[in-house]
C-alpha cells in the first residue's frame, strides 16, 4: 500500500491530482527516499494543504525508521481550526491509533509507545532547537515568519544530513519584502525546473514545489 493508499483508507480524504504529486514526491510507491527533503504547498485558503500536512507528517512519524521524531511548528497566525498538530491529532483519532493503544495523546505531542515515536508542538519562536535530530517538520503559513528568530529557526531546522528527513511547508501567499522565509523558498521554486504541464510543480535541488497562483488558483 502506497502513501495515497494509506491516507485514503484511513481518512475520509479523497485526494486531488496536486495533492496525489504531492504526497508519492514524498513518498515514492517502490519505498525508497525521496530526491527532494523540503516540499512546499501553496495555494489559495480552504483548498486542503494544511490538512495534507497533517496527514503526510503522521504517515512519515509511522513509516520512518523507529524512534523518529517529527516536530510542528505552532504559529500564531493560525485559527484555531487549521492548527496543523490540531488536525494531525484528529487524524491519529480518524485512524484508530488511540483507539488500539498505538498513540497516546497529550497536550502538546502524540507519543508512539511501541516504537517510541514523537510528535511534538513547538512555539515558532522555539530557541532550543540548535543541534536537534528529527525526521520530519512542519510548517504552515510560512507567510507570517517574518522575524529574524523565525529565520534562525527556520535555518536551525534544516532536514538532518545522512538520515531521511524531510520539510513540510503549506502556505498561501506572502507580501513581497515581507516574508523573509517564504520569499526566497517561493523564489527559488519558480526558478527551477516545471515538472508538469498540467500542474504548477516545480522542483530546484532539494527543493520540491506546488505554487498555484494567480486568478485560476
Amino acid at each position: 500500500m502506497n502513501a495515497v493508499e494509506w491516507i485514503e483508507a484511513r481518512s475520509r480524504l479523497r485526494l486531488r491530482p496536486w495533492q496525489r504529486a504531492a504526497v508519492l514526491a514524498m513518498f515514492p510507491e517502490d519505498g525508497s527516499p525521496s530526491r527532494w527533503e523540503t516540499f512546499l504547498l501553496s495555494t489559495v485558503k480552504k483548498t486542503g494543504k494544511t490538512t495534507l500536512n497533517a496527514w503526510c507528517t503522521l504517515y512519515a512519524a509511522l513509516h520512518f525508521p523507529l524512534g523518529e521524531t517529527a516536530y510542528v511548528m505552532a504559529n500564531d497566525q493560525e485559527q484555531a481550526d487549521e492548527n496543523t498538530f490540531t488536525l494531525i491529532v484528529a487524524a491519529v483519532r480518524e485512524a484508530g491509533l488511540e483507539r488500539s493503544g498505538a498513540a497516546v495523546i497529550l497536550s502538546d505531542r502524540v507519543a508512539f509507545a511501541e516504537t517510541g515515536t514523537r510528535i511534538i508542538t513547538l512555539p515558532a519562536d522555539f530557541a532550543g532547537s540548535a543541534g536537534a535530530r528529527f525526521g520530519v517538520t512542519s510548517w504552515t503559513e510560512l507567510w507570517a515568519y517574518r522575524f529574524e528568530a523565525h529565520v534562525r529557526l527556520w535555518e536551525e531546522l534544516t532536514p538532518n544530513p545522512n538520515r531521511r528527513s524531510l520539510r513540510i511547508v503549506d502556505s498561501y501567499a506572502g507580501f513581497a519584502g515581507d516574508a523573509p522565509v517564504l520569499e526566497p523558498l517561493w523564489n527559488r521554486a519558480l526558478a527551477g525546473e516545471r515538472l508538469s504541464d498540467e500542474l504548477p510543480i516545480f522542483a530546484n535541488g532539494r527543493l520540491w514545489a506546488y505554487v498555484d497562483q494567480g486568478e485560476e488558483a
